[in-house]
């Protein structure tokens, strides 16, 4: 399918093909719909599943908003700045799932909420700690596997999550191994359901690839 990409410094989103030919672009700086706030937004960035395909939802973390789009750009609608009697701090990821839910990870509050696509809310959970408080981070970015389970980046390590907010299963440590991060960042999965993480502050391999069950698979 087709790839898109936040463009912070831009404030838009860009579509590319597959073979990475530049498609169309939208948003530009301001807090009107379709606008980012300048410098620092979208943020994260997913692409909703079937049978919402074709729908796009992007944290616009400097207004306290989660936009949605359709793929070609058009205005949908927003999540926030309140949801469920919470006012959004930083909002930097968002996600969607086959049910039309949508999740939304909030750096500044440190907190997941899943809402409807109006954006009423549905449930919403803490991050939990850290093994060792001194290596704790905020969460960062969202993705949701083919079954429904909610995969979030914080500190050195992606914590999964059923639909509800139960904590099932966390992977990565801190370290520079093979399977360890530094600060994990983006996530997303692949048709094979693997999932790929980035890790901001480790050059030399910026991707590692899980397999669905969390086992390490490789990096680059």
């Amino acid at each position: 399918g087709f790839v898109y990409a936040s463009d912070q410094l831009n404030s838009r989103i860009q579509k590319f093909t597959p073979e990475g030919q530049f498609v169309l672009a939208w948003g530009e700086a301001g807090t009107g719909p379709g606008q980012f706030g300048a410098g620092r937004a979208p943020a994260g960035l997913s692409a909703c599943p079937a049978p919402y395909a074709g729908i796009l939802v992007a944290a616009d973390e400097l207004n306290a908003r989660v936009q949605i789009f359709t793929s070609t750009g058009g205005y949908l609608g927003q999540i926030g700045p309140v949801i469920g009697g919470t006012t959004l701090a930083q909002p930097r990821g968002a996600a969607c799932d086959a049910s039309g839910n949508i999740y939304v990870s909030d750096t500044g509050l440190d907190r997941i909420f899943k809402t409807d696509m109006a954006g009423n809310q549905l449930a919403t959970w803490p991050l939990p700690p850290f093994s060792n408080p001194a290596l704790d981070g905020p969460v960062w970015h969202l993705a949701v596997d083919a079954a429904g389970f909610v995969y979030a980046t914080g500190g050195p390590q992606v914590m999964k999550f059923t639909p509800a907010g139960v904590l099932v299963q966390t992977f990565g440590s801190f370290g520079t191994n093979p399977g360890q991060f530094t600060a994990t960042k983006g996530l997303t999965f692949d048709a094979y359901g693997n999932l790929y993480a980035t890790d901001s502050c480790q050059a030399t391999r910026c991707v590692q690839i899980f397999e669905p069950n969390g086992a390490f698979a490789v990096n680059f």
